[in-house]
Formats: C-alpha cells, structure tokens, sequence
C-alpha cells in the first residue's frame, strides 16, 4: 500500500496534469493510486469526476460523483429528460461544486459555480432549479472566504429567481445564507429577521437538522439569548444523533462562556467536544473546535503568573496548531487566517518575535488571497 506521503504526492502530481489539461495522463494517474484512507479515496473521486465532466463523459462523472453528492436531490427526474450538452455540463459543474463543498474545497467549489452560472446565462439553457442552487451556494462560498457582501448580493439574486414564492423548496437555505452572510457583514437585524424565516419554514417542513443548524446560527446573532437557542441546537442535535452539529453546538457554548468570562465552564464545553469530536471526520469542524480550545488555553493563560503561565501559552499554541493543520486540509482562508492570527499573538507572548512576524505575514495572506485556482 501506498504511504500517505506518496499518495499526497501523486494526487499533487495528477493536478498539475490538470492544470496542464492533460486529463488523460490525470485520470490514469489517479487510477493507479491505491489507498485505504476514506478522505484520500473520496479527493481521488472527485478529482477523477472532474476529469470526466472536462471530456464530457457524463456517465462516469455521475458514477464518481454519486457517493459524494447525490445528484437527485437537484433535479429527481435529469436522467429520464433529454437535456443538450451545455445543460449537462451545468449541472454536473454543479454536482462538482457541491461534492467539492463535501470536501472543504471552498474556492474550487466557487470556480465550479462560477463557470455552472456562466453557461446557465446562455441562450437555450434552461434550468431554473441548477441557476438557483448554483446561485446560493456561490454565496456560501463568499462567506467562507470572507466577501461578505458579495455573498448577500448573490443570495439575494436566488431570492429574486425564487419569485418569493413561500412554498419554494430551496427558500429556507437562501434565508439561512442571508442570515448568515449578514451576521458577518454586521447586519444584526437582518441576519435576524432573516435567520428567523429560515427557522419558521424548516420547523413548518419538519426538517430537524437544518432547524437544529438556524438555532445555533441565531444564538450566535443574538449574544443575550445565545444560550437558547445552543441548547435548543444541542436537542436536536442529540435526538438526531448528529455528532457533527453536537461538536459544532459544544464549541460554540465555549466560545460562549469564553466570552461570558466563564472559564470553567468554557473548559467543560471544551472537554464535551473534544469527547464527540472522536466521531466527526471533519478537518473544517474539528478545525474550528480546535481555535476554541486554544483561546480558552489563552486566556487561562492571560490569568496565570510564572511557569504556570507560560505552559498554558505552549498549550494554547499547540491547540492552535492542531487548527492550523486542520484547516490547511480545507479552503476556509477566513478560518485559517485566524488560526494564523493567534498563533502570532501567542509567539508574542511567548517572546518568539520572528514566529510571530512570519504568522503574521502568513495570516495576512491567507485573508488577502482572492484568486482561485487556475483549473477550469
């Protein structure tokens, strides 16, 4: 079998064959690749359907992309239609962009639906449920790499393509990513009143994950109630027997103490989430969770004298890390430049001036680089 270091290499090398748009030697690069590593397996996969969607061979894209994302859940009927060949590559563009949201691949996702909304604007193309989920889901990919107020203008495109119609499958998700784009642009009482709708229509449709996921969306819109709506997440969460939004409620109720200046009870929080972590495979997840822990390390540390003092920072450093290494594995720029970030204040502290200077730089331009990859 393969090492990992090996079977990083070759999927490096099988990009560049990409890049080079050489999609024949790719394919046959990473069809050599052998690995028992699930996530290795599913970038394998993903990699191969992009290959495929290039030659426009569909039939292999879709038996590729099928374990990754579930193309029925766009379009229940695409296989019994005839669709010309522009539609197909829209929405396999699609499938790509969501598979590559799967695998925390945000800035290619955004490339992939940014070339799936380009061909949907040409004439005889018509799919209007790809052009609104393409739609909203480049506005997610806004927020993760921090252009918040472009994400607000393409969810509000895919509000106006809904027609406003209430009963619109995709209405509530639209409503969430407003909420959320405008939490981040520092918009409260829209994130608000938006977070609010998305609520009443998951609860109307009885989708008790996503109900779950606007709660804990709201509890961090609205600080003083923030406790509410956590548990409110924690109990869906648990009767859902969702380990990912379990680690994600923990962490946000230490985030929450932390910032109530409840130590302790941020560290209990902290211990939960490490404890449920253990079943999320998740780098962006467990990436963030690992930020939390190390601010809560920090301000211990900020609290302390002397030697003890000092270990509570080499903690919070190695928490913080762990964050880095996490999030490396994924494209949330805005996410690793705070894990940079930190890093860099705790050298300071710590007396590692040129540490510090070098997170510095890696932090800024993690934050400042806005240019996808080159694939197409």
């Amino acid at each position: 079998m393969i090492e990992q270091h090996d079977t990083e290499r070759l999927v490096y090398r099988a990009r560049l064959l990409m890049e080079e748009g050489r999609d024949d030697l790719a394919l046959a690069a990473l069809e050599d690749i052998q690995t028992d590593n699930p996530e290795e397996r599913r970038e394998i996969a993903y990699l191969s359907a992009w290959c495929h969607t290039r030659q426009e061979h569909w039939t292999d894209a879709l038996r590729l992309l099928s374990p990754l994302y579930t193309p029925s859940s766009i379009e229940d009927n695409w296989n019994d239609a005839n669709h010309n060949e522009r539609e197909r590559r829209a929405f396999y563009l699609l499938c790509l962009g969501n598979a590559a949201v799967n695998l925390s691949r945000y800035e290619e996702a955004a490339q992939h639906y940014t070339q799936c909304l380009k061909i949907l604007s040409a004439r005889r193309v018509h799919l209007p449920k790809v052009n609104i989920k393409a739609r909203y889901a480049l506005g997610m990919t806004c927020i993760m790499n921090g252009f918040y107020a472009l994400a607000v203008q393409h969810y509000e495109e895919a509000l106006r393509l809904c027609k406003h119609d209430p009963e619109h499958e995709d209405l509530p998700d639209i409503y969430y990513g407003l909420s959320d784009a405008c939490r981040l642009s520092g918009n409260f009482e829209r994130a608000y009143s938006y977070g609010k709708m998305a609520l009443e229509l998951y609860e109307k449709r009885g989708a008790r994950s996503k109900e779950g996921r606007i709660h804990n969306l709201l509890g961090r819109i609205c600080f003083h109630e923030a406790t509410d709506y956590y548990m409110e997440a924690l109990s869906i969460a648990t009767l859902e027997n969702n380990p990912r939004m379990l680690l994600l409620n923990f962490t946000a109720m230490a985030d929450l103490r932390l910032a109530e200046n409840r130590l302790d009870d941020a560290k209990r929080y902290c211990e939960r989430a490490q404890e449920v972590a253990k079943l999320v495979n998740d780098d962006h997840f467990c990436g963030m969770m690992y930020l939390v822990l190390g601010k809560v390390s920090q301000a211990e540390g900020e609290a302390a004298e002397g030697e003890q003092r000092h270990r509570l920072f080499e903690e919070a450093k190695a928490l913080f890390e762990n964050a880095k290494t996490h999030l490396c594995l994924t494209q949330a720029s805005t996410n690793l430049a705070e894990a940079y970030g930190r890093l860099a204040q705790i050298a300071e502290m710590l007396g590692e001036q040129q540490d510090a200077l070098s997170y510095w730089k890696t932090a800024y331009e993690s934050l400042s680089y806005s240019k996808g990859p080159s694939l197409d």
